[in-house]
């Protein structure tokens, strides 16, 4: 899978990431369907509580309204328009998935009231340099994880 991510989402990020300072922020991910294995993240949502150093709960309520009023604002069209997944700053380690970050997208797939197939996974960092060190991870129905390929757009 490919995921289409425009610079200035990424800068956007890079400033939410520095305002959270040390603790962590996230939010869902919300896309439009390219092509066939290939999406473009349109927006993101930033929710309003934060985590703290070393952890982020997210906040299922919030994100299901989110996902509400993106998908009415994109009128509708869940074929094109719909839910990517999630994702999360680590700034106080490693930019990957955490062994609690892979049990809560399994369990969101597995969530009965849930219809994806598949959900994106993105884990951010601002290192000392003040650039964004980024992981994204395609979580699959079947339990696999796979890299999702994260290109960089205008």
């Amino acid at each position: 899978m490919k995921l289409l991510i425009g610079k200035e989402i990424l800068e956007s990020w890079r400033m939410a990431l520095i305002n959270a300072e040390q603790n962590e922020v996230g939010g869902i991910l919300f896309g439009e369907h390219v092509d066939n294995e290939k999406f473009r993240l349109v927006e993101y949502t930033l929710q309003k509580k934060q985590g703290e150093k070393a952890s982020f709960r997210r906040k299922a309520g919030e994100a299901r309204k989110s996902l509400k009023r993106l998908s009415k604002a994109y009128g509708n069209e869940h074929a094109q328009f719909n839910y990517l997944g999630e994702w999360h700053s680590h700034p106080n380690s490693l930019a990957i998935p955490s062994e609690m970050d892979i049990e809560t997208m399994q369990s969101i797939l597995n969530d009965e009231s849930s219809v994806a197939n598949f959900l994106v996974l993105i884990i951010l960092k601002v290192n000392h340099e003040s650039f964004i060190e980024m992981s994204a991870s395609t979580f699959l129905s079947s339990g696999h994880i796979l890299e999702c390929q994260i290109e960089i757009t205008k």
